[in-house]
């Protein structure tokens, strides 16, 4: 064999391995960023709890003084439609690191008549409204409209309903 054979053969085989070693290292490095979590999106989450504190609070729904019991997703026309209901959701509803949520909560009955709404923490309500969802970042916001099957108790009536939720959560 000749010298500048090997030599050349040897010079591809080394740019071959070293070509292979990064291929390796880029995706070793891929997979181990992979597992890593940078980012926990918790706005579903939020969303959730936020509807069933108002669906499990005694602000909006009916409760038997009798019996002592509170009957869930059982809308209070009465307390619905009151001067103080905003006041005595924004005290139902606690949370513990003080994220702000606003919503708009609209009752209409089962043929979609609107019958009313109300809006907690309306002033923040409205200056988000304004901003759309696909703003990334700590200045953006994310909202979610939800519509959840209710009674509506009016007087000794009950009425098949809708609660509509349109809820906005700052980004983090």
């Amino acid at each position: 064999m000749n010298k500048k054979g090997i030599l050349a053969h040897n010079v591809l085989m080394t740019f071959i391995k070293i070509l292979l070693l990064i291929i390796v290292i880029v995706a070793i490095v891929g997979l181990i960023r992979s597992f890593f979590v940078i980012e926990v999106n918790a706005f579903d989450a939020e969303v959730e709890i936020f509807t069933q504190s108002v669906l499990y609070s005694k602000a909006l729904m009916f409760y038997d003084d009798e019996l002592g019991r509170l009957y869930p997703a059982m809308i209070d026309l009465n307390k619905f439609k009151a001067d103080d209901a905003v006041d005595r959701l924004g005290e139902s509803i606690y949370y513990k690191n003080n994220r702000k949520v606003a919503a708009r909560i609209t009752l209409e009955d089962f043929e979609e008549d609107y019958i009313d709404s109300l809006y907690f923490n309306e002033e923040w309500y409205i200056k988000w409204k304004a901003i759309p969802d696909w703003v990334p970042g700590p200045g953006g916001v994310k909202s979610k409209e939800k519509k959840v099957f209710v009674l509506i108790k009016d007087g000794d009536q009950l009425k098949k309903g809708y609660l509509e939720f349109g809820i906005i959560i700052p980004n983090k």
